[in-house]
């Protein structure tokens, strides 16, 4: 099972705290401000996603609340349905190794 997880900058952060690699990340702007960034990650195992809030508060979501996807191509075809609409200047930079 694969899962997008989504941090924004200056609002919140989400990091996954269960068995799981992260496959790929990528920075998202729009007209070319940094607004999130998207991992992409492969579960083996439940957890949760923990998001940190920049006020300081706490939030754990459980994995099994996650949109699953069957494959990679699926996930990474979600971030792109994401932030296409008609022809708004945005683009995602790869990171190169991601972490958490």
């Amino acid at each position: 099972m694969y899962v997008v997880v989504t941090s924004k900058p200056g609002i919140y952060t989400s990091s996954l705290k269960a068995d799981a690699k992260v496959l790929g990340a990528y920075k998202y702007y729009f007209y070319g401000e940094h607004l999130a960034t998207f991992h992409l990650a492969q579960l083996h195992g439940d957890g949760y996603v923990e998001i940190v809030e920049e006020d300081g508060g706490v939030n754990r979501v459980p994995t099994k609340f996650l949109e699953a996807f069957s494959t990679l191509e699926e996930a990474k075809a979600e971030i792109d349905e994401l932030i296409t609409f008609g022809n708004l200047e945005v683009r995602l930079e790869k990171i190169d190794n991601p972490t958490w």
